[in-house]
């Protein structure tokens, strides 16, 4: 795909963001679930894909955000 499609792409997706993090480590976190944390405040879906569900979610709880609420308002989906 070249520059000028995925511009024109990216136009049409409106209150989306995307970010991709392989690997890592504490800064990495950081970056990632400010983020995530900033989308969910504007009421932004989250759809997170991992091998280790619970201790992504463990890492959110410990940074600050709010993961219980945030997935029983359908916000946060972690798969």
């Amino acid at each position: 795909m070249n520059l000028s499609k995925v511009d024109e792409y990216l136009e049409k997706l409106d209150h989306t963001h995307i970010v991709l993090f392989h690997e890592g480590g504490k800064e990495k976190r950081e970056t990632e679930y400010g983020f995530i944390e900033k989308g969910l405040e504007k009421n932004q879906h989250c759809f997170y894909t991992t091998q280790n569900p619970q201790q992504v979610l463990d890492e959110m709880k410990e940074f600050g955000i709010d993961v219980d609420a945030s997935i029983e308002n359908g916000l946060l989906n972690i798969v």
